[in-house]
């Protein structure tokens, strides 16, 4: 396999990071080609990690 795809992982007060389907290397843009495996990139799906730091902000705040 040759290919993979960036997942990309959407925080809320961060900056949008891409990681890599197959070797799990993080870019902060999605490049053509994994610079740490050099895989070829097919695109990129979205990840839902900002979901887990809303729930997280949501219960820190007492859900205000």
């Amino acid at each position: 396999m040759n290919r993979a795809d960036w997942i990309k992982n959407t925080h809320l007060f961060d900056p949008d990071d891409y990681e890599c389907s197959a070797c799990g290397a993080k870019a902060g843009r999605p490049y053509d080609r994994c610079p740490n495996c050099g895989k070829e990139m097919c695109g990129a799906k979205d990840g839902s990690s900002w979901v887990d730091e809303a729930a997280f902000m949501d219960f820190i705040t007492g859900g205000f």
